[in-house]
């Protein structure tokens, strides 16, 4: 006569889960609170971790360009004689022309992609660039 396999405590199956919890690089529990079946259940999910080998790493994915459409600025020339005051205005006169707000006016352009390129230090543009910019803010 055989006798019958004693089945393990929840003791002896808490120090098997630990067992296998450190082996996966996790921390052991102090203690099992629950049922000998779930005890066994979780035993055999660390059982599955530890055979299923690690991923391997990705290659690097290069990153997207996040703002497609900004436009990098032309520099700005500080005190340009080349254009004549004359033959300039600034977004505070247009506003005030378009009957806008001024620090609205520079508020859309600050969100446009398409503005024309600054004459002088501030908000200045030459004249030619008038009939864009009124688009813009119109």
């Amino acid at each position: 006569m055989k006798k019958a396999e004693k089945e393990p405590t929840i003791k002896q199956l808490t120090e098997r889960l630990n067992q296998l919890r450190i082996t996966n690089g996790k921390n052991p529990l102090k203690a099992w609170k629950e049922s000998k079946q779930k005890c066994i259940d979780a035993i055999e999910n660390e059982m599955a971790e530890a055979k299923t080998p690690e991923p391997e790493p990705k290659a690097k994915i290069p990153e997207p360009n996040l703002f497609p459409n900004f436009i990098i600025p032309d520099p700005v020339r500080d005190n340009d004689d080349s254009i004549p005051e004359k033959d300039t205005f600034t977004i505070s006169e247009l506003a005030e022309q378009l009957g806008i707000n001024p620090k609205v006016a520079r508020a859309k352009l600050r969100r446009t992609t398409n503005v024309p390129p600054k004459v002088k230090k501030g908000w200045v543009f030459a004249n030619d660039a008038k009939d864009a910019l009124i688009k813009i803010l119109s």
